[in-house]
């Protein structure tokens, strides 16, 4: 499920630049502004890039830890009635 949400991602990140890419920006633009733009687009994926190549493993493993203690906090809950 994990490879589907990044296609997904990247699939939708790259649909983005290319509308911002084939957009007619006009006269009123410079080059310079749609050039900043366009790299603008792809900070989201650095981001991501980042955080996946890094953390992300901590970061399910906190949210394992977290529905775990729920689930068992759920469990006791259920026991006393």
């Amino acid at each position: 499920m994990k490879t589907i949400v990044v296609v997904a991602i990247v699939s939708l990140v790259g649909v983005f630049v290319g509308i911002i890419a084939t957009a007619d920006y006009g006269d009123f633009v410079k080059e310079r502004e749609l050039r900043n733009l366009e790299l603008s687009s792809f900070s989201l994926t650095i981001f991501m890039s980042i955080i996946t190549f890094t953390i992300l493993d901590k970061i399910i493993l906190f949210f394992i830890y977290v529905h775990s203690y729920a689930n068992k906090l759920v469990l006791r809950g259920i026991t006393k009635f």
